[in-house]
């Protein structure tokens, strides 16, 4: 996402320079140079735009699993997680969290970008254990 925005800025920049020169300055011949830049700029533009859209799905997509997994556990969020064997924690040099079954000692089962996958990592492995160890049913 970096990546994009410094692109758009320095199309951005690079508009404004163009723009900038007087008139009787010609770079080789190209007298549809500050257009195009304007074209490219709404390219980067739009596809910035549609990064965010896509995380903003791609984070309501997570919240409807977790409300799914919550319902059918008949939990509320702090309850699964005070239940289930795993934690999670965010380790010190890392850009995310580790999650680790505390019945186990060494290493850890899985690892998250955030706080909020991390919940739902252990939620849905919660669920999946319980029905697995016949528990839980689903209708």
């Amino acid at each position: 996402m970096r990546d994009r925005l410094a692109l758009l800025f320095f199309f951005v920049f690079l508009g404004v320079i163009v723009i900038a020169l007087p008139d009787d300055f010609e770079l080789s011949g190209i007298g549809a140079l500050p257009p195009f830049l304007l074209v490219l700029g709404m390219a980067a533009g739009s596809a910035f735009l549609a990064e965010k859209v896509s995380n903003w799905l791609v984070q309501r997509r997570k919240e409807r699993r977790l409300a799914r997994a919550l319902a059918a556990l008949s939990m509320s969020l702090e309850e699964a997680l005070a239940e289930a064997p795993y934690d999670y924690d965010h380790w010190q040099g890392e850009d995310g969290y580790r999650i680790f079954d505390v019945r186990v000692q060494e290493g850890y089962v899985g690892f998250a970008s955030s706080p909020s996958d991390a919940e739902l990592w252990i939620v849905e492995r919660y669920l999946a254990d319980k029905m697995r160890d016949g528990s839980l049913r689903t209708q």
